[in-house]
This record gives structure tokens, sequence and C-alpha cells, in this order.
């Protein structure tokens, strides 16, 4: 019952940032062992996200979003490399996923917003910075939790009416932040997943290369 009114309050305040912007948009923060588990989750993926070591979770839904709607959900954990590698190798084993490593310099933080209501608190991630409560008003406070990687449940046929298709549209993708607990030298990826960049250091240098060219043109 509590759990149910809390989502509930969370779905209202949600509503109560979106709609000047004519967008239908909720989250809620998965406490305890929960997950946001779904019985469409692909096979493993449930394994992947369990265990100790999370920080926090939330979920976030939009049936506006698409013609299917948008279904997000965000698990932040905190560990070495050993506890980091084992999952990835659950990771390796996902069927019907791109598996994608994302590299992020620095340290890995989560910037929450919780927001005070009647007998509970609200803590939001995913909306932090799209709206921010003050402006509605409500009393709250910003937090930042540490962590060192992140999962990302992305799923865009939730709405949809075909479970085969419904099944089809997951993208997980694991992203890891290498200035706290984890070293990229520590760091065992299986063969099968990509890694990638997330884009800072490229453009720490595409900023500085510019200033260069400015000052050239200065002189």
């Amino acid at each position: 019952m509590k759990k149910t009114m809390v989502s509930l309050l969370a779905v209202l305040i949600t509503l109560a940032w979106s709609l000047p912007g004519f967008s239908l948009l909720t989250e809620t923060e998965l406490r305890g062992e929960d997950v946001g588990y779904s019985p469409e989750w692909l096979a493993g993926l449930k394994e992947l996200v369990s265990g100790e070591g999370r920080v926090y979770g939330s979920h976030v839904i939009s049936p506006t979003f698409g013609p299917s709607g948008y279904e997000s959900t965000m698990l932040l954990f905190a560990g070495d490399h050993t506890a980091f590698n084992q999952v990835l190798e659950r990771y390796a084993r996902l069927k019907g996923t791109r598996l994608a490593l994302v590299l992020h310099p620095g340290r890995g933080m989560a910037k929450i917003v919780e927001v005070e209501l009647p007998g509970c608190t609200i803590r939001l991630y995913q909306m932090a910075s799209m709206r921010d409560p003050g402006r509605r008003n409500l009393p709250s406070r910003k937090k930042n939790i540490p962590f060192d990687w992140r999962v990302r449940i992305v799923h865009t046929g939730w709405l949809t009416k075909d479970p085969e298709r419904a099944k089809g549209s997951y993208v997980v993708t694991v992203e890891v932040w290498l200035g706290g607990n984890v070293f990229l030298g520590d760091v065992k990826v299986p063969l099968n997943v990509e890694v990638e960049s997330g884009g800072e250091i490229e453009k720490f240098i595409a900023k500085h290369e510019a200033k260069r060219k400015q000052a050239k043109k200065s002189e």
C-alpha cells in the first residue's frame, strides 16, 4: 500500500511538471529489491541488475513518446572492478539487444532531486535535469549520489499490442565511470560487447582546439 501511494505521488508530481509542455512523463524511484522487472524483459536481464551494490534506481514511462510509448529504467551501482567484470560477463550473455559498454572519465555522480511530501520523500533522478521542482512551489532539495556504473534499460514498444514486437524493442546499455572504484586497466570486456566513448574527452579536445584556433587568429 505504501509503495502504491509513493508511486501515485510521484506520478502526480510528474504530471505537475509536464503539463505545461504537453508531455506526459512519470518517474518512480525503485526501492529495496525492486528493479522494475517486467515479464517481457530479455532473458538474463533481471539477473544482470539484481544483487548487491545498487545505490539508486528509477523507472520512467511516457505514453506520448513515439508511436508505442517509451519506458526507461536506470539502475546505478557502486563497486570495484571485480564486481563490474562480473556484471560484464552477465551482460555479454544477453540476447536481443545491442551490447555496448560506454566509457566515461571522472566520478559517476547522480544529481537527485528530493521532493518532500506528507509522510514520504520522493527522489527523482532521470527528471532532475528536466524540471526544477522549486518552480512548482514544492519543498525540495538537491542531492548527489556517487556511483561507478549504470545500467540503462530502454523499451520503446511497451504500449504495443504485439508481444513479439514488445520483446524485440529493448536496448540495454552499460556505462562505467573510471574516476572512482573502477580503473580502465582492470576492466575485462567480453569480445561480443562493443566499446565506445561517452564523448566527454572528445568534447574537451574539440573545445581546446577551438580556443587555440581563435587565439592564433587574434595574434
